[in-house]
């Protein structure tokens, strides 16, 4: 079971959002679309459930060609799962209503059988005929999984699922999401624009920009050997080196400090002023500002803490220093 865009262009009018995009997700396994606002990534998972009609390339499920320019599928009619960022739930319906929707075909029996195993699925049993409005963000997002869940979908798409949960959630509910994911062994494709996000969900993650897939791999093989700015940058501790940190630390730009490869050593003779120095486990964090170049800064890991004002030298581990055709902006 292989859920593929291929080749897929498309805009609104004269503006091409889409550019020659090709990606697939094999059964089991969770790919996570990953760029900045405007790149294309929602539209992206729009055309792939057939919300939007293509003029060039393919939608492909299964073997099953769903979208071309010669054929439109349905939305309901492809088997595939769409959960919103907003969750999408009838506030006027009760939670176990809500994943009954979209469930007529079962008889009465059928449906209650199906609504009960998917609200214990997501942990929501002793929630279920509460209103939307009565629950928090993180219930009712796993209310909209599990309306998803209970139409048997073949594949399943996930809009930023997490844009409207509250940070200090967001971890512990990927780790859910992962596991319930996991546990169907649907082809998964989810659109994010959060990295750590990206890194903690996928098994591969999609790279956008402008329309395109600049890079795709697994996490492991974009910490080691990453082949765009993105890619390199998706990491904690990565950071750009633009024409300004160029001639201020002597590093040819443009290029990427890989996760760990900055370190600060407080020296009488230093290169480098300490602004300030943090703890930020499993390690100290220090922000370098060049000597002579006010403004001019980079960040660096520290042997511990360091007072504002130290002398300090920056020290790149060659092997984490990359180069890439176009750095991208750590923003």
């Amino acid at each position: 079971m292989t859920l593929s865009l291929r080749d897929i262009r498309f805009g609104y009018g004269r503006d091409l959002v889409l550019d020659g995009l090709s990606l697939a997700a094999e059964k089991g396994e969770i790919v996570c679309l990953f760029g900045p606002s405007g790149c294309g990534k929602s539209t992206a998972l729009r055309v792939a459930a057939g919300l939007e009609r293509i003029g060039e390339g393919a939608v492909v499920l299964d073997g099953a060609v769903l979208s071309s320019r010669e054929k439109h599928t349905p939305p309901e009619k492809r088997g595939i799962g769409l959960v919103f960022q907003d969750f999408v739930l009838f506030q006027h319906m009760s939670v176990a209503e809500n994943v009954a929707f979209g469930l007529d075909a079962l008889s009465r029996d059928e449906k209650r059988a199906r609504v009960d195993a998917e609200l214990a699925a997501v942990g929501l049993s002793a929630l279920a005929q509460r209103r939307p409005a009565q629950l928090s963000g993180g219930q009712q997002q796993r209310v909209a999984l599990a309306r998803a869940f209970a139409r048997r979908p073949k594949a399943l798409l996930l809009d930023e699922p997490f844009a409207s949960i509250d940070a200090s959630l967001r971890r512990r509910l990927r780790a859910d999401l992962r596991r319930m994911l996991k546990e169907r062994g649907n082809p998964a494709i989810v659109v994010t624009h959060d990295s750590d996000e990206a890194v903690e969900l996928g098994d591969r993650i999609a790279i956008m920009r402008r329309g395109r897939i600049i890079e795709d791999a697994a996490p492991e093989t974009l910490w080691r050997a990453p082949q765009t700015a993105e890619g390199a940058l998706l990491f904690v501790g990565a950071q750009s080196v633009d024409a300004a940190a160029s001639g201020a630390f002597g590093i040819e730009a443009p290029a990427v400090i890989l996760a760990g490869g900055a370190r600060a050593e407080a020296t009488a003779d230093g290169a480098a002023r300490v602004l300030d120095c943090r703890f930020a486990g499993p390690f100290w964090q220090a922000t370098l500002e060049a000597v002579g170049h006010p403004g001019v800064f980079l960040r660096a890991e520290a042997p511990g803490s360091l007072a504002p004002g130290t002398r300090a030298s920056l020290i790149i581990d060659p092997t984490r220093l990359r180069r890439f055709p176009r750095a991208a902006s750590t923003d």
